[in-house]
């Protein structure tokens, strides 16, 4: 416990652990074709990476990585696929390298 984190839609998300340390997170822009569950999306990577990682930096990237994802999908009638979400993380890493 201890860490509260606020999703900002295009701006991506900001949290703060419990010594008051702000993490940032930008948004990873895309095609935006529905904005509902993008922020259940979030939460619903980022807890289990946190909860296993310690990391609220590299949980705050995973829950942006699927808020992402989630936009480009209409509706609330498909999921984010393991596939999906590894060829979004590549190709985020591929862009930067």
């Amino acid at each position: 416990g201890g860490y509260v984190t606020v999703t900002l839609g295009s701006q991506g998300s900001i949290s703060i652990d419990k010594t008051g340390s702000l993490t940032f997170m930008p948004a990873m822009l895309e095609d935006v074709v529905d904005t509902m569950g993008a922020g259940d999306a979030y939460y619903a990577l980022s807890a289990p990476t946190l909860f296993l990682s310690g990391s609220l930096e590299l949980a705050a990237f995973i829950g942006n990585v699927a808020g992402s994802i989630e936009v480009g999908i209409p509706g609330l009638s498909d999921s984010i696929s393991k596939e999906h979400f590894l060829r979004k993380l590549s190709g985020f890493w591929e862009d930067r390298g």
